[in-house]
C-alpha cells in the first residue's frame, strides 16, 4: 500500500492502466489512484501517481494524503492478485516502508524515484 490506498483500489488502478497501455508501445507507464480507507468509520483521502519509465526502469511515485482517522506506520505497493479483488496481495516494493516516507502523521506528501533494476526496490 501507498499510504492509505486499499489493495484493490491500487491493484485495480494498474491492472486497468496495464490493459490499456498494452495496445501501443510506451515509454512510460502512468498509474493513478484516488485513496480512500480501507476500514469501516475510517477517515482519510489523497491521491497516488506511479510513472515507470521503461526506457531508464525508473518509478517516480507521488503521493498526497490527508485527514487519516489514524497515523501513517507503513507504505509500500501490494501487487495484483490472480482473480481481481480476491486473494491476498504480495508486497511488491520495498518492505515494511518507504525510505523516508512520513509515518507517525495524519497528512503528508511523499515523493521519490526508484531503480526498479535494483534488488532493494
Amino acid at each position: 500500500m501507498i499510504g492509505p490506498v486499499t489493495r484493490g483500489a491500487l491493484g485495480f488502478a494498474i491492472a486497468l492502466g496495464t490493459s490499456a497501455l498494452l495496445a501501443a508501445p510506451a515509454q512510460a507507464l502512468v498509474f493513478n489512484a484516488v485513496l480512500g480507507p480501507e476500514a469501516a468509520g475510517a477517515t482519510g483521502s489523497g491521491t497516488a501517481s506511479l510513472t515507470i519509465d521503461e526506457l531508464t526502469n525508473l518509478m517516480a511515485i507521488q503521493v498526497h494524503f490527508q485527514s487519516l482517522s489514524g497515523n501513517t506506520s507503513v507504505s509500500h505497493i501490494h501487487g495484483p492478485t490472480a482473480s481481481p479483488f480476491a486473494g491476498n496481495a504480495g508486497v511488491m516494493t520495498t518492505t515494511p516502508t518507504f525510505n523516508g516516507f512520513p509515518t507517525g502523521v495524519k497528512f503528508g506528501t511523499y515523493s521519490t524515484t526508484l531503480n526498479l533494476l535494483l534488488a532493494t526496490t
